[in-house]
């Protein structure tokens, strides 16, 4: 990994994700203060490197680079990853590219994030991402993540505008969502997926809003938060 090389990879341009950050439509600028303080932690116990999957504008990346962080960022946007790169001043390896086929050699890295990210897929390709994480993290690595819970805000919204593709997973079509992918996970569905990780952390709480899910106030913007350990 250099990290002062942004690799500059056109596939699957036309993500959905490309249109969405392309418009401005995802506002989600600043770290998570619970997640930023825990990377810190880690950082002190020298885990590194750093993956953030599905690193978006940087927005956890950039603060792990100023505390002198390898990091590496992937997205599935190459506008995301582009600007990732930019924002961390090219000293971060930002690359475009699906969390289910990580380019990545076995045990490469101490910590993967996967924050608000892992669920923008369907099972299949959850299951292929989460198996891809368990080969890249090196025994003792950290997984690190959050994804929507089925009391979430867009699991409601969802449940009266679309029709269910398979258990708890939706296709969004209108002018914010054109045709994404979102799967949310009940407690069963979390304890499922981890069973090959350590959990050190697991719970259920709201996390801040976009500015589409901050219009339904009715509706807790739930996710589950969870640290694990490759064994």
């Amino acid at each position: 990994m250099n990290s002062s090389v942004f690799q500059y990879s056109f596939r699957n341009q036309n993500h959905s994700w490309e249109e969405i950050l392309v418009k401005g439509q995802y506002n989600l600028t600043f770290p998570n203060k619970w997640l930023t303080e825990k990377l810190n932690v880690l950082k002190k116990k020298n885990v590194y490197p750093y993956l953030d999957l599905g690193c978006g504008f940087g927005r956890h990346s950039e603060p792990m680079i100023k505390k002198s962080y390898l990091c590496v960022g992937l997205d599935a946007s190459f506008t995301a990853a582009h600007n990732t790169y930019l924002k961390c001043n090219a000293n971060i390896d930002s690359i475009q590219g699906v969390m289910k086929e990580l380019p990545f050699k076995n045990a490469s890295f101490g910590i993967v994030l996967a924050w608000r990210s892992l669920y923008l897929q369907n099972a299949e390709n959850i299951k292929h991402t989460l198996s891809e994480i368990k080969r890249v993290l090196r025994i003792g690595g950290y997984f690190i993540g959050c994804v929507r819970s089925t009391s979430n805000t867009l699991y409601h919204i969802a449940a009266q505008r679309e029709k269910m593709f398979e258990p708890n997973t939706f296709y969004l079509h209108d002018d914010e969502f054109p045709g994404v992918i979102y799967h949310f996970f009940s407690k069963y569905e979390m304890i499922d997926i981890l069973k090959g990780f350590k959990i050190e952390a697991m719970r259920c709480e709201a996390l801040e809003h976009t500015s589409f899910t901050i219009k339904y106030p009715n509706y807790s913007n739930d996710f589950w938060v969870f640290i694990t350990r490759k064994l």
